[in-house]
Formats: C-alpha cells, sequence, structure tokens
C-alpha cells in the first residue's frame, strides 16, 4: 500500500505536468527550457514541473485539516463533475470523429502477449478500489453493501474506460497516439478546440485529485506503523496546532517530488501496477493457508502435501512466466509441469476437506482453493508480462523496507518489546502492551 500511494501521488504530478507543457506547447506558447522534460538515460527523465506540483499539494496539506478538506472536497466535487458530463461528451465526440479503419486495420498485432502487457499497465487504473473494504465498519449490512459497492464501481470504471479506449482508438490509429497526452493530441489532431481545452482541464484536474489523496493519506498509514513501533517515532508526531503528522507529511511530499522529478510516468505506473498486482498474490497464498493450515494440522499426511505445495505452486507460477515472458520455453515447461502437479495435490486436498476451516468468517471467498489459484497464477503472468525494469523496482524497494524493519522495527516494536518483557496480555488501540497477568 505505501509503495501505491507513492506511486500513485508521484505519477498523478508526473501526468499532470505532460499534460501542462502539452497545452503550452499546442496553443502556440511553449514553456521555458527548464520546465520541459530532460531525458538522462532510460531509466532516469528529470521535470521540474512534476515536483512543483508536488511541492504544492504538500503545502495545502501542511496547513491542516481544515485546509486540505475543502481543498479535497472541492477537487473532488469538480472532479466528479467532470467525469461524469465530460467523460460521456468526450465518448459521443469522439465516436462521431472515429475512422473504423483503426479498429479493424491490422486488429492486435501483438498478439496475446499485447493483451496481457495492455492489462497490466491499464491495471494502474484500477487502483484504489479496495479502500472500499475499509468502510466495512461505518456502513450498515456490510456483508451485502461492500461486495455491491465494489463490483458497481468496477463496472461503471470498466464500461467508461472501454468507451473511452474505443473513442480514441478511433479518432487516432494507436500506432500514432501521443505517449505523453493522448487524449490533448487526438483533439488536436481532429481540431475540436473545445474538447481539446476541456479533456486538458480535466485530466489535469483527475491528476491533482489522486495526488492529493495520496499525499494526505500515506503520512497516517506510516503514523498508525509508526505507534507500532515499526518506524522511527518522527513519523507519528502531531503539529500542536494542525494536528496532522506534520514530519511525516514534510518527508513524504519530498520524496513524492523527488521520484516525481526523477522516473516519467510509464516507470511509475507500471511500477505500482506490477507491485500491486503481487500484493494480490500474496492475498491469494495467505487466503489459502488461512483456510487449511489449522485444518490440516489432524492429518499430518496431508499437511505435508499442503505445506508442499502452496509455495511449489508459487514460485514454479512466477519463475514459469518469467521464463515465458523472456523467451525461455523449456524452463516455462518445466515449471508448468510442476504447476500442474501440484494443482492436483489442491484437487486432492480439496476433495477431502472442501472449502477448508469457514469459523468465524463473515466474508468468505468461494470455490476454495481454486479461487485463490487462478488469483496467484493470472497476477503472476499479466505482472511479469510488464518486464523486467518493474520487477527490479518493486524487489529494491521491498529490500529497503525489509532493511528498515532489520535495523529499527524488529527491535522497537512494541509486540518485540513486549515479548522481551514477557507481558502476555494483548495490545491495547494504542500500540501499548497492557499489564502481566
Amino acid at each position: 500500500m505505501s509503495l501505491q500511494y507513492f506511486g500513485v501521488a508521484s505519477g498523478g504530478c508526473r501526468a499532470a505536468a505532460n499534460y501542462i507543457v502539452h497545452f503550452f506547447e499546442s496553443v502556440g506558447l511553449p514553456l521555458p527550457g527548464v520546465f520541459l522534460d530532460v531525458q538522462i538515460s532510460p531509466a532516469i527523465n528529470i521535470s521540474l514541473l512534476a515536483p512543483l506540483q508536488s511541492i504544492w499539494l504538500t503545502m495545502v496539506i501542511l496547513r491542516g485539516t481544515n485546509m486540505s478538506t475543502a481543498f479535497g472536497n472541492t477537487v473532488a466535487t469538480a472532479n466528479v463533475i467532470m467525469i461524469t458530463i465530460w467523460e460521456r461528451i468526450f465518448i459521443v465526440v469522439g465516436l462521431m470523429h472515429s475512422d473504423t479503419s483503426n479498429w479493424t486495420d491490422d486488429f492486435c498485432p501483438n498478439g496475446a502477449s499485447g493483451v496481457l502487457s495492455g492489462a497490466s499497465v491499464i491495471f494502474y487504473a484500477f487502483n484504489g478500489f479496495d479502500a472500499v473494504g475499509t468502510l466495512a465498519e461505518e456502513i450498515p449490512n456490510p456483508e451485502k453493501l461492500v461486495p455491491r459497492g465494489l463490483l458497481g464501481a468496477l463496472a461503471i470504471v470498466t464500461v467508461a474506460y472501454i468507451g473511452i479506449g474505443f473513442a480514441l482508438t478511433g479518432m487516432v490509429k494507436y500506432s500514432e497516439l501521443d505517449d505523453v497526452a493522448p487524449f490533448a493530441h487526438a483533439f488536436v489532431v481532429k481540431k475540436v478546440a473545445w474538447a481539446f481545452y476541456m479533456i486538458t482541464f480535466s485530466a489535469v484536474l483527475n491528476c491533482w485529485a489522486s495526488s492529493f489523496a495520496s499525499i494526505m493519506a500515506q503520512p497516517r498509514l506510516l503514523y498508525a506503523v509508526a505507534k507500532d513501533g515499526l518506524i522511527p517515532e518522527l513519523f507519528k508526531k502531531l503539529d500542536p496546532v494542525t494536528k496532522t503528522p506534520i514530519k511525516g507529511t514534510i518527508i513524504v511530499g519530498g520524496l513524492t517530488a523527488f521520484c516525481s522529478g526523477f522516473l516519467d510516468f510509464s516507470t511509475l505506473s507500471m511500477t505500482v501496477s506490477f507491485g500491486i498486482l503481487f500484493v494480490y498474490v500474496f492475498v491469494g497464498v495467505g487466503l489459502l493457508r488461512i483456510r487449511y493450515a489449522s485444518l490440516l494440522k489432524a492429518n499430518p499426511a496431508d499437511e505435508a502435501k499442503f505445506s508442499f505445495a502452496l509455495p511449489a505452486y508459487t514460485i514454479s507460477m512466477f519463475f514459469g512466466s518469467l521464463a515465458y515472458h523472456q523467451g525461455y520455453a523449456m524452463v516455462a515447461w518445466v515449471c508448468g509441469a510442476i504447476v500442474a502437479v501440484t494443482f492436483g495435490l489442491f484437487v486432492l486436498i480439496w476433495m477431502r476437506h472442501g472449502d477448508g476451516d469457514k469459523s468465524g468468517a463473515q466474508f468468505l471467498c468461494p470455490c476454495i482453493p481454486f479461487v485463490p489459484l487462478i488469483s496467484i497464477a493470472a497476477n503472476t503472468h499479466v505482472a511479469l508480462s510488464l518486464g523486467l525494469p518493474p520487477l527490479v523496482n518493486v524487489v529494491v524497494y521491498v529490500l529497503l523496507c525489509s532493511l528498515l524493519y532489520i535495523s529499527y522495527g524488529s527491535s522497537h516494536s512494541k509486540l518485540a518489546t513486549r515479548q522481551r518483557r514477557g507481558l502476555r496480555a494483548p495490545l491495547n488501540g494504542n500500540g501499548e502492551s497492557g499489564r502481566a497477568e
């Protein structure tokens, strides 16, 4: 989640900078060279405009909760209005200026691998829907309303995304789409000036809204983690006037400015998509362990099968997909055979133990173990279709977080402190331990 917040905040600032630069170039008033991107290497692209927006948004948040709430509500309201009205206008106008040959000629030029890569890239646009689950304690009848709200929102966004995709690729052939500001560029090509202005304003507003929400949420997440002692205490110190985690906000804003200033939008979006896809892989692994680990303790033979099958399935799926996307067919076939064998072991476990342990659960995943197994396979394969750079970025991020935990969190956590003191009482809501029994 931390990676998601950093990536969305930095990516939003970078995308807004791209649209602003493209806007002024299109109207014949190019910005000074200092505000233009400078390509240093394939992995580093310097921008001054993106970090300036990050600093500006951070300063708004530092003004306190009232200012942040007012700004957030204003941007969110304008954003919703623009999306609900302008989205329909864009689709209709775009379809009116579409050329059907753009859809039929050279259809699916990159084959199945291109479809997978496209699915993994657009996953960035679907970040944040998991936040609906955090509202479960605040709404009545969450067993029905949370799934309905989540699936309904996903359906609306999916339909809108498909409609916009049709309109965009109908106006401009896919190979000629602008990588920086595709929507605005499409209307420039078709000489629809009023639509160009509206789409640029809408896109920049949307980018600011997502970046603002992420920069504001990240220090709160770090505040909660710092209360448990896993990261330094400076992240849980609140400003006496604004009552906000001021030091955490400054650090988050600074890191967001750094990332948006040195990494282009493509790198940021693919890294976030890769990381979140693998979060869902771990969710599937965790779900299988929750359902079967304790239940199988009474049956040592099946417990041994499960203990072998789960890591073997996950690791083989990872290396098999990686080998497939990198062109190592023999390795992919060997890993695929291991995946098939371990899948068979899960079928045997399912035949003997059904859906596993359901005691105390109110939200149940159906069709265990098959839904988690499919989720692990699909998310792994789609994530690795993005290539090696996002994998390297996520591995580096995980290693840095692990280093922080090993060097600080493991020795300062409230749970570790309790265990060293021999306390058995549970932690209270503030992360403090109670009295020993």
